[in-house]
């Protein structure tokens, strides 16, 4: 096998971490398995640097497949700055920010019920508005260097320090071929400038706040999305917070009624679980009556927060 990946379990609390003697094991088999030529690399997605570095204890990790696009930068706080200084290759999934960044999306767009964007924030509303603003910007910008918006947005991503791939999907060879053709792109320190100056360009806009980047968890309830007015606290969580959570994360419903009804609990128990879902970064604040907003949009990433609040 060319390259064995470890992800992030999408179901249940199983963490493929060095950090504890049952994962540690794990990671000792794999790199039994490497030495023995079954094996020739061994890498991980969806890791923070905290767990990188918990998985050097062991063995190296040899590659990282973070989600980066525009859109979705958290990864440049730690995690790029470690795999820059420990050598681990990057290869950048989404980097199309789900078809956020294609150029063909439009303020209507539909997705089919089995499709996470039909539930998603990100994909409807004000915020899709606000995205697309964006991207129509972005678009002008990359026709006046004779490629596409999405090549545009492959190109930005391997233009990065530290990062060596863009995983990009595709339904037809014209896909791979318009892909293929970004990395012929070189984007000049100035179109970075640009790019960048782009984004601020239209949070200045009459009407625009700024672009939203995709959900990302905020780590041990800080972060806007915090409630620090709350008496919750983080430490001491309801005995259901877990499995509430991914009830609210699987549905992409942030209402206090249907954790009522779904776990048969009363209000107020509904109402303080609700209260920790918005300090761990799950749910938005409260507005009025209205159902909270989901800020994690997937299954996976919810489990990455749920390990690393564990942690």
């Amino acid at each position: 096998m060319e390259r064995y990946i470890i992800f992030i379990p999408a179901d249940g609390p199983c963490r493929l971490v060095a950090c504890d003697d049952g994962d540690s094991i794990k990671l000792e088999t794999l790199q039994e398995l490497v030495d023995e030529g079954k094996i020739r690399h061994a890498g991980v997605s969806n890791y923070d640097a905290a767990q990188l570095a918990a998985f050097d204890r062991t063995r190296p990790v040899e590659t990282l497949q973070p989600p980066y696009h525009l859109f979705r930068r958290g990864i440049e706080q730690e995690v790029l700055p470690y795999t820059r200084e420990h050598n681990i290759g990057v290869l950048a999934y989404s980097p199309l920010a789900s078809g956020l960044l294609t150029g063909t999306l439009t303020q209507d767009a539909t997705f089919e019920d089995s499709d996470w964007r039909a539930n998603s924030s990100a994909f409807r509303g004000e915020m899709l508005r606000q995205n697309l603003a964006v991207v129509d910007r972005l678009k002008e910008f990359a026709e006046q260097r004779g490629i596409t918006v999405s090549q545009l947005a492959i190109a930005w991503v391997l233009a990065q320090e530290g990062v060596h791939v863009a995983i990009v999907g595709a339904r037809s060879a014209r896909n791979i071929e318009n892909s293929l053709a970004a990395a012929e792109v070189d984007l000049s320190a100035e179109d970075l400038a640009e790019i960048e100056r782009i984004t601020e360009f239209i949070a200045s806009q009459r009407g625009y706040v700024g672009a939203y980047e995709l959900p990302e968890y905020t780590p041990e309830g800080g972060g806007e999305g915090a409630a620090g007015n709350k008496t919750n606290d983080l430490s001491q969580l309801d005995s259901m917070f877990e499995e509430v959570a991914r009830f609210v994360v699987q549905n992409q419903q942030g209402s206090t009624s249907s954790i009522q009804r779904r776990f048969s609990i009363g209000y107020n128990r509904a109402g303080r679980i609700m209260d920790q879902l918005e300090m761990a970064g799950v749910v938005g604040r409260a507005e009025g009556s209205k159902p909270r907003e989901v800020l994690i949009q997937d299954v996976m990433s919810l489990e990455h927060l749920l390990a690393h609040m564990n942690d």
